[in-house]
């Protein structure tokens, strides 16, 4: 089994087995793959094979780490994932092409969740800023986390400690 096959599976023991044979774990297609799916144990293996979580932008043109993030399923969001990014150097002022940061897009979210989803948001800005994160400058309209934050608390979020 190639270790692109066993990081779509899930198969942390055959993505083990690939790495120790000398399989090109740098590849980051597979830390995509290993988020997308919420596969943290196939992830954590990876970034210890040295997979940079900074390598390259996806798609929407978001560092790969912001894939840790829920985007519409809030409700199944694993916080393990983010912490594995955050544990392995990502990079919290990191801007999409927009000029978002994490903290700044989450923030957005909060605004116009439902209650599930709050509570979420509320832990994720909660890991965030437990990790130091100022709240940063401006995106590309001039909002900020702050202004998010408030807009949240506009629309009866939850507040965060």
């Amino acid at each position: 089994m190639t270790l692109r096959q066993a990081v779509n599976l899930g198969d942390a023991g055959a993505v083990r087995a690939a790495i120790k044979a000398g399989a090109d774990a740098l590849d980051p297609d597979l830390l995509k793959i290993a988020i997308a799916h919420g596969y943290a144990k196939v992830l954590r293996l990876l970034l210890e094979a040295g997979a940079d979580l900074a390598a390259n932008e996806s798609i929407v043109g978001d560092p790969v780490w912001f894939a840790t993030l829920p985007h519409f399923d809030w409700e199944d969001w694993d916080p393990a994932l983010l912490r594995l990014a955050l544990d392995h150097g990502a990079d919290l002022g990191a801007r999409n092409k927009l000029g978002e940061t994490a903290l700044l897009e989450v923030c957005d979210r909060l605004a116009f969740s439902n209650d599930a989803a709050s509570a979420t948001a509320v832990h994720l800005i909660t890991l965030l800023l437990g990790r130091g994160r100022v709240l940063g400058g401006p995106d590309h309209l001039g909002d900020t986390a702050l202004l998010g934050l408030c807009a949240a608390r506009r629309h009866d979020a939850p507040a965060v400690a």
